[in-house]
């Protein structure tokens, strides 16, 4: 935590962050790894990093914004995890008066 914020998102896309991916989930609401037993591309990482972020910031659930960035990468999605489990992933994490600030 800094100062009075608090992380929402915690994004690590390396290989084998499944591990780091876990210990954040103790603290962190919503926190996407790789699975530690997945391999991946660096394309695939990328097309993933890009289609969820730019889904969040049109104002979709973290949730949705999984679901699209995992379906953007085919067979390579399934190496993504999206921690705890048992979260409550359905929530927006832009307001849809901030989405209107992302151009395009």
């Amino acid at each position: 935590m800094l100062g009075r914020h608090r992380a929402r998102l915690v994004f690590a896309a390396a290989c084998k962050s499944e591990y780091a991916g876990r210990a954040f989930a103790r603290h962190v609401p919503h926190v996407i790894c790789v699975r530690v037993d997945a391999r991946l591309g660096d394309r695939a990482a990328r097309d993933m990093a890009e289609q969820f972020y730019a889904a969040i910031l049109r104002g979709r659930t973290v949730r949705e914004a999984f679901d699209i960035g995992v379906a953007a990468v085919g067979a390579a999605g399934a190496a993504y995890l999206l921690l705890p489990e048992d979260g409550d992933h359905d929530v927006p994490l832009v307001r849809g008066d901030d989405a209107s600030l992302v151009a395009g």
